[in-house]
C-alpha cells in the first residue's frame, strides 16, 4: 500500500525536482469571474450599468450590455492571471 508521505530527508521542492514534475500555475479566481474568453481574446462587461439608469437612453443601456474587448496593454497581465484559458 502506498503512503502519501515523502521519503526521509526530502522536501517537497527537492522531491518535485528529482521526479521532474512541474507545479501547476494557479488561476486568479477574481480575474476569471470578470472575463469571458472567446476566440483567443478576452472580453469584459462595460461599466455604468448598475445604477442611475433613468437618465440613460435605451440605446445607451443596450450598448452597455454588450461585451468589450480587453485593451492590448492589459492582455499580457490577464494571460498571467488566467494561464490555461488560451492554448
Amino acid at each position: 500500500m502506498q503512503s502519501n508521505a515523502l521519503p526521509l530527508g526530502y522536501t517537497v521542492i527537492k522531491y518535485l525536482i528529482l521526479n521532474k514534475k512541474k507545479m501547476k500555475l494557479k488561476t486568479r479566481k477574481s480575474a476569471l469571474k470578470r472575463i469571458k474568453v472567446k476566440k483567443k481574446t478576452f472580453f469584459h462587461k462595460k461599466a455604468n450599468k448598475s445604477h442611475l439608469l433613468r437618465k440613460k437612453t435605451s440605446k445607451n443601456l443596450r450598448n452597455l450590455s454588450k461585451l468589450k474587448k480587453i485593451n492590448l496593454s492589459d492582455f499580457n497581465s490577464f494571460l498571467k492571471m488566467i494561464p490555461y484559458s488560451i492554448k
